[in-house]
């Protein structure tokens, strides 16, 4: 049997049953600031001294194709993994994004580029996205604890990459209506 099965089960029913409603009013709030936060990052880092962001910009807007999602800074939309990766970048130009002290990472710098793309594709309300930042974070920071981020960080491997993945995972599954059996496989995947 394996043991980590319940883990994700209990997480990926989390991730299904959430809803704006379900959020506390503080955390609404809260969640609106770092994404008004976040995407003031991502603006800033397309600043022309920031010389990382411009190439991944100009590299999104020569393969991205058309698309519903935005290229923060640049004027036009592209497919969905082609603004998640140059946005994404342009969250870790600037590096000043909230920090999470004891999971060791940056977690808006992933989820504001992901739920930003994602509900621009699937149509969502504000709401909507601002519930997928939220869930995203909250299992970022989850898996990130869980798997000591203080050892990762002193192996080279920065837990923002890591179990940003499943926090990316969780948002899009979120803005996706994915069901619970549908996010055991998505969460499942995100850990190949």
């Amino acid at each position: 049997m394996n043991m980590q099965a319940p883990v994700t089960e209990a997480l990926a029913e989390f991730i299904a049953t959430m809803t704006p409603a379900r959020l506390p009013q503080p955390v609404r709030e809260y969640a609106r600031r770092i994404i008004f936060d976040g995407i003031g990052t991502l603006a800033s880092a397309t600043h022309p001294a920031v010389t990382a962001s411009a190439g991944m910009g100009r590299f999104a807007e020569a393969h991205g194709g058309g698309g519903p999602a935005t290229l923060v800074g640049r004027g036009r939309t592209v497919d969905v993994v082609s603004a998640v990766f140059a946005n994404g970048t342009l969250g870790y130009a600037s590096d000043f994004e909230p920090h999470h002290p004891e999971a060791i990472l940056h977690p808006v710098a992933v989820m504001v580029p992901t739920s930003l793309a994602l509900a621009q594709m699937c149509g969502r309300s504000g709401l909507d996205m601002s519930t997928a930042v939220v869930v995203g974070c909250e299992v970022t920071y989850r898996v990130s604890m869980a798997l000591n981020p203080r050892e990762l960080y002193d192996l080279g491997f920065h837990p923002s990459a890591i179990a940003g993945t499943f926090g990316a995972c969780a948002a899009a599954a979120l803005l996706l209506k994915l069901d619970k059996e549908q996010c055991v496989r998505a969460l499942g995947l995100a850990a190949l």
